[in-house]
């Protein structure tokens, strides 16, 4: 799944295969304000690399029965408000922290 864009207008995503979203540039950044889940709430893997920082926002939540890992190659990953990640794995790698503040819910973490 390719998308180039995914505007304020989007007020959730549902996918039914893996995914892999990037924002290339050092200075790209993922911010996301709507949740983002696999149909059905299926084992799908969802990736989210940004050039420098992901940030999940008010009730930006990731939902999937499969694996979720987040990079942010020269910038930070947190979590503002109420989203949450909920997964089977969680993996994440950032150059600056990451802060993942809200009752998030992985069956395995890794950094």
């Amino acid at each position: 799944m390719g998308l180039s864009r995914v505007g304020a207008a989007v007020s959730s995503l549902t996918w039914y295969a893996d995914v892999t979203i990037t924002a290339t540039g050092s200075t790209s950044d993922l911010i996301l304000n709507a949740s983002v889940s696999s149909g059905g709430n299926a084992a799908r893997d969802l990736t989210l690399t940004a050039g420098r920082s992901i940030t999940l926002n008010n009730a930006a939540g990731l939902t999937t029965g499969g694996a979720v890992t987040l990079a942010a190659q020269a910038g930070s990953i947190s979590e503002a408000g109420t989203g949450a990640i909920a997964a089977a794995a969680l993996t994440t790698s950032s150059a600056t922290g990451t802060t993942l503040n809200t009752g998030n819910t992985v069956g395995s973490f890794q950094r």
